[in-house]
C-alpha cells in the first residue's frame, strides 16, 4: 500500500434519514426506487441503508435539503436531517488498461 494525495471538491450537504414503512417487499421496492433516483440525480450524492433497521440515509447538496425531505416522506417518516461536510474526488489518475475501476474506501478511526 502506498499513500498519496488526491484532489477533492469540498461542499456542504445534508444526510436525510427516513424509516421506510411497510413489508419486506415494500421496503425492497422503495429502496430500489430511492437508489435509482440517487443514481439519476447529481444533487443526490449517496444512499446508505442501515443494517438491522428500515432506515435509509440519502446525502444531498445543501440547497436540495427540502426537496430531498419531501421526496423521502413518500416512503415513510423522516427521522432526521444532519448537516454534513462532503468530499468528492476529482477524476483519479489510474492506468485504465490495468484496472477496471478506482474506488475510495473511507476509514475514519
Amino acid at each position: 500500500m502506498r499513500e498519496l494525495k488526491m484532489n477533492v471538491f469540498e461542499t456542504e450537504g445534508y444526510a436525510v434519514t427516513v424509516e421506510i414503512d411497510g413489508s419486506l417487499e415494500e421496503y425492497a421496492k422503495n429502496l430500489l426506487h430511492i437508489f435509482n433516483n440517487v443514481r439519476e440525480h447529481k444533487e443526490l450524492k449517496k444512499v446508505e441503508n442501515h443494517y438491522g433497521s428500515n432506515d435509509v440515509t440519502v446525502y444531498c447538496d445543501a440547497e436540495y435539503r427540502e426537496e430531498t425531505i419531501q421526496y423521502l416522506e413518500n416512503f415513510g417518516k423522516v427521522k432526521s436531517y444532519e448537516r454534513v461536510l462532503m468530499y468528492q474526488l476529482s477524476e483519479p489518475d489510474y492506468n485504465i488498461n490495468k484496472y477496471d475501476d478506482a474506488i475510495v474506501v473511507p476509514d475514519f478511526d
